[in-house]
């Protein structure tokens, strides 16, 4: 998994809920760390790394500790607090998600769903991956979407097909479900258009094996994988 250095456009954007991961993980973490280093009077020095902790609390799983270098200042760390939009922080944030690693995060769907029903239940997903949208299986997908409010987007169901070598390891044995609200699409908040943007790509592949990349939590139930999104972007 690497970070994504390029620009992208969003499909779907959740800037508060990117705002809540990054508050409860990588904000805490700069805080707590800038102040020790002022504290200390040192640009540098040793600390306990509790990212790896902070993320398996939030996802339900047991504590563990990893130890690491941290360096700056509370000053500095208020400053660019002020500063970062959305898009900063969930690059901050998929960067440090990243560092950390599996079990917590993975960058291939399957993958992810087999981690989440062993019992963990909850991971983070970020992968560019195909998506089929439903809705637009038929003429009146954006109808469909604005009515309902929200784009549904999903992955394994029966129409699916991989005529690829590593079938056997993209497999899922339930459908994948995420579903984006119209309201976080910056190109479609005010209700997807006829000539928008979104409605063109859908409809130029027909609803199905759309590319797109996503940032979420994947969480498994009885009978669906389902991916709270946080981002959704075009490959």
């Amino acid at each position: 998994m690497s970070t994504r250095v390029n620009p992208v456009g969003y499909l779907y954007l959740d800037g508060s809920g990117i705002e809540g991961l990054y508050a409860q993980t990588v904000d805490r973490l700069q805080i707590e760390y800038s102040t020790t280093v002022e504290k200390a009077l040192s640009g540098r020095i040793g600390a306990v790394a509790r990212l790896q902790n902070l993320l398996i609390k939030f996802l339900g799983g047991p504590e563990i500790e990893i130890t690491g270098d941290i360096s700056g200042s509370r000053k500095k760390t208020e400053q660019s607090k002020q500063l970062q939009s959305p898009e900063q922080r969930l690059t901050s944030l998929i960067a440090a998600l990243d560092r950390v690693g599996e079990p917590t995060i993975y960058s291939d769907v399957a993958k992810a769903t087999r981690q989440a029903d062993l019992g963990r239940n909850t991971v983070f997903l970020c992968a560019e991956d195909e998506f089929n949208a439903p809705q637009f299986y038929s003429s009146d997908g954006i109808t469909s979407v604005n009515s309902e409010g929200y784009l549904l987007l999903e992955k394994g169901g029966a129409g699916d097909y991989d005529d690829r070598d590593d079938y056997y390891k993209r497999q899922l044995n339930r459908v994948v479900k995420m579903s984006a609200s119209i309201l976080k699409m910056p190109g479609s908040s005010n209700g997807m258009a006829m000539t928008g943007h979104d409605a063109i790509l859908l409809r130029g592949f027909r609803g199905r094996a759309v590319p797109l990349g996503v940032f979420g939590l994947l969480t498994a139930t009885p009978g669906y994988f389902q991916i709270k999104p946080y981002a959704i972007w075009r490959r």
